[in-house]
Formats: structure tokens, sequence, C-alpha cells
């Protein structure tokens, strides 16, 4: 939440889910540590809990939720759960790529049959933001091509595991690729 906008400003409705926001956002943060500590089964509980309340206050299509159903994919690889892991992943995509669309507009649409990443890398870079009614729901490039990089870089692993040793080669340089758009966008 910005400084100069104090809790009073924030319309009734956003200000009555910004508590649950804040929740999953803790939960989210103690689900990484309990993954540090190898607390898989604990970890997942919270990711989901977390998934609910962030699917409830931002939508199925936020990319909030897609950061949660990449660490669950990720927590799920880690028990070796891999068909779980990919359709976490598999949404996380969905998500990503809808908000990247949302936010980027034409750029992302008019792209002569290419990938997204060829339709940005032609566009003026700046960063787009699309903003929401919760404080800190709002939904940027920046966060885009951060998570994609978490997705694919997690697909690439994923792919290693299953012995696809050519896809998982893929997903690595799709990594690469956002890596650089990042980088450029950050300027």
């Amino acid at each position: 939440m910005p400084s100069s906008q104090s809790i009073d400003s924030i319309p009734t409705a956003a200000a009555s889910l910004l508590r649950p926001a804040l929740l999953a956002m803790t939960a989210v943060s103690l689900s990484e540590c309990l993954l540090d500590m190898y607390h898989h089964d604990l970890a997942k509980d919270r990711l989901m809990f977390s998934r609910a309340i962030r699917e409830r206050v931002y939508g199925t299509g936020h990319l909030l939720v897609a950061e949660v159903d990449i660490a669950l994919g990720r927590t799920f690889m880690e028990q070796a759960m891999l068909n779980e892991a990919n359709e976490c992943f598999e949404k996380a995509k969905w998500a990503i790529e809808s908000s990247h669309k949302s936010i980027l507009g034409e750029i992302a649409n008019d792209n002569d049959g290419d990938d997204i990443n060829s339709g940005i890398r032609k566009s003026e870079r700046h960063l787009k933001k699309q903003q929401h009614a919760v404080p800190g729901g709002e939904e940027d490039e920046d966060t885009v091509l951060y998570l994609r990089i978490r997705l694919y870089s997690s697909w690439s692993r994923l792919a290693r595991y299953c012995a696809q040793y050519g896809l998982s080669a893929q997903y690595a340089q799709h990594a690469t690729d956002n890596c650089e758009l990042l980088a450029s966008a950050r300027g």
C-alpha cells in the first residue's frame, strides 16, 4: 500500500479483503520456511490455504494465485508427485499468460504469430500495470516476467526428473529468455 494512502481511504469492500490478503501472504512466507525444513505436508497445507484465500480475494486468473500454484507445484515435485506438480504448473501458466495479455493488451496480441516474447521484444519497453481494488493486488509486467522465470525453471526441473532432457532444455531456454526480458524491462 502506498505511503500516501491511509487505510481509511480504501473503499469498504476492498478494506474487508485486506486482512485475508495479508493472511494469505503470511501463509505463503510460512510455507517457504516449512519447505526449507523439509516439512512438505505442512507447507502444502499452508499453500492450499493461501491459494483458496487469494482465489477468493483476487480471482482465479490473478498473478498472486499463479505464484501459489508454482510454489505448490514445486512442493509436489519435492514429494515426487509429478502429475500434481505438472497440473499446478499448467494452472499457473494459464493465469500468467492471461494476465500478460491483459496487462500488455495489443502488444501481446499483435506479434505476427510468434510467441509472446517476440511481441514484447518488438514493442517499446515500458512497464505496464493493472490496478486491483485490494491494495497489494496490482499486477504488472515485471511480476509476469518474474513468475514466468519461476514457472519455466520449475518445469525444466520437472522435465529432468521425468528424463525428458530436450523438453528440459526448452523450458530452461524460456526461463533464460524471460530473465533477459526482465533485465531489459528494469533497465
